[in-house]
C-alpha cells in the first residue's frame, strides 16, 4: 500500500491518468518475473519474449512516439518512471500472496495492512507535513480511501487466492482501457496516435507473456 499507493499518487502529479494506466499493463510481465525468483518456476520463451516486446511498446509511450526521447529527463518522464517502480511493487504483493498464503481471514489481512500502511506513513508525514482537507479534495480522500484503499485490495486478494497470481494480473490489460475511458470523460485527456500503438504493442506482448507453455519448477 505504501509502496504501490504512494507512488502512484505522487506519479499522478508528473504524467498524464492515459499514461498511468498503460503502464500498469505490465504487471503481468512483472508477476512473471518475479515469479521465477520467488516461486521457483522456470518460464517458457513466450514470457521472455512477451516482456522485451512488452517493454519496447512502455519506451514507446514514456517517449511520446519521438525514437529517445524518454532519455532527456522531464516531469512526465519522472512521473512514468515513478509508475514503474510502483507497478514492479504490485506485481511482488501478487506472487507473495501466493506464496505466504496467510491463513487469516481476508478482512483481517486486509485491516492488518492498512495498520502497517499507517505505520510506514508516520516518518514521512513528520518529514514532509499533510496537506490541509478542504471542500476541493475531500471527494477525492474519500474515494481513495474506500476504492483504491480497502475494496481493490480485498478483490485482488481474493482473486489471487482463486486463480493464483499469473492468471489474476492478466486482468490488469483492462485497465489501460478504464483508464483511458475515464480520463477521456471525466479529465479531458486526449488519447493519442502514440498511445493507440504502444497500448496495442505493451497488450500484444503480455498476450504473448500470458502463452500456455509447459513451465518447469526450478529445482535446486
Amino acid at each position: 500500500m505504501v509502496l504501490y499507493q504512494g507512488l502512484a499518487y505522487s506519479s499522478a502529479h508528473y504524467t498524464t491518468a492515459t499514461n498511468m494506466g498503460l503502464i500498469n499493463a505490465f504487471i503481468p510481465i512483472f508477476t512473471i518475473i518475479v515469479g521465477i525468483f520467488v516461486l521457483k518456476i522456470r518460464p517458457t520463451q513466450a514470457p521472455v519474449l512477451g516482456s522485451l516486446l512488452s517493454f519496447i511498446g512502455l519506451m514507446y509511450v514514456m517517449a511520446q512516439g519521438q525514437g529517445l526521447q524518454f532519455l532527456s529527463v522531464g516531469e512526465s518522464y519522472i512521473g512514468d518512471l515513478l509508475m514503474l517502480i510502483a507497478v514492479f511493487f504490485y506485481a511482488c504483493y501478487g506472487v507473495f500472496l501466493k506464496k505466504w498464503q496467510i491463513q487469516i481471514p481476508l478482512f483481517v489481512s486486509l485491516y492488518i495492512q492498512i495498520f502497517m500502511a499507517f505505520l510506514y506513513h508516520i516518518p514521512l508525514v513528520l518529514i514532509l507535513g499533510l496537506d490541509s482537507i478542504n471542500h476541493a479534495n475531500a471527494v477525492s480522500i474519500i474515494y481513495a480511501g474506500i476504492f483504491p484503499s480497502i475494496a481493490a485490495p480485498l478483490f485482488w486478494m481474493m482473486a489471487v487466492q482463486q486463480l493464483g497470481p499469473n492468471r489474476s494480473s492478466i486482468f490488469m490489460n483492462l485497465m489501460p482501457v478504464f483508464t483511458a475511458v475515464v480520463a477521456y470523460l471525466w479529465l479531458g485527456e486526449a488519447w493519442t496516435m502514440y498511445h493507440t500503438i504502444g497500448g496495442s504493442i505493451i497488450l500484444l506482448g503480455v498476450l504473448w507473456a500470458q502463452y500456455p507453455g509447459k513451465s518447469q519448477v526450478i529445482r535446486k
